[in-house]
């Protein structure tokens, strides 16, 4: 099995988590859902049928910088009808964006591994890539094409941690000194029409530091151990 690796950051990040409400979180990595996404971008696949045609997609995620989160304001403003000047119906949300995200990204997938290698070593993107937000654009850099060799057991691991690997979860580095660690449900997987179909909880190290224990799978690649969703 081999592996597409490439490097994607920007300036923020938003990826609205499904529990909010009035005010706008966000997840503190990019999930599964938000990766086909890009990967769809990338391609210059179609809206409504990416979701089916990169259906099977295994994906691992690595932060690259520590998560550091903030918040602002965003003004929304209503433009149904004829007055585009925002003075009817202009509302303020809080919301909560990621500063500096960078991650490198993990994807398994042979049927469009080539056409994918291809456009990241050129540098190429059919449609605009973004974080989240269409504003929110981002940047990404190819790393390589490797093969991976799947193991078990103990291990270090680079990337965010699917609860449903773990057997086990070191929370403290070396010196006794715990680790910044979150758990959070992401979507995993869903139709074309958005309807989510599968969510997962997750392990976040927001140092952006390797994690130890024991699990059920895991992969190397390079010098790196990845956990694929």
């Amino acid at each position: 099995m081999r592996v597409v690796v490439f490097d994607i950051w920007g300036d923020l990040a938003l990826f609205r988590r499904f529990d909010t409400n009035t005010s706008i979180l966000t997840h503190s990595f990019p999930p599964p859902t938000a990766v086909l996404g890009m990967l769809g971008a990338i391609l210059g696949l179609h809206r409504n049928d990416y979701i089916e045609q990169l259906r099977g997609t295994r994906i691992g995620v690595e932060l690259l910088h520590p998560v550091k989160k903030l918040r602002m304001a965003v003004n929304y403003t209503n433009t149904k009808g004829r007055d585009m000047t925002g003075r009817n119906g202009r509302t303020q949300i809080p919301a909560e964006f990621i500063k500096d995200p960078a991650y490198r990204l993990y994807i398994v997938n042979e049927a469009i591994q080539d056409d994918l290698v291809t456009m990241l070593e050129g540098h190429k993107s059919v449609f605009t890539l973004s974080l989240g937000l269409s504003e929110l654009l981002a940047n990404f850099e190819f790393v390589g094409l490797y093969s991976c060799e799947q193991s078990s057991g103990k291990g270090v691991v680079n990337s965010i941690i699917p609860t449903s690997v773990v057997y086990r979860i070191d929370f403290l580095a070396d010196g006794g000194k715990p680790k910044r660690m979150v758990k959070e449900r992401v979507p995993v997987s869903m139709k074309p029409d958005r309807t989510v179909t599968q969510y997962e909880d997750v392990i976040v190290e927001e140092n952006a530091e390797a994690v130890g224990g024991e699990f059920k799978e895991f992969f190397t690649v390079g010098d790196k151990a990845v956990v694929l969703f």
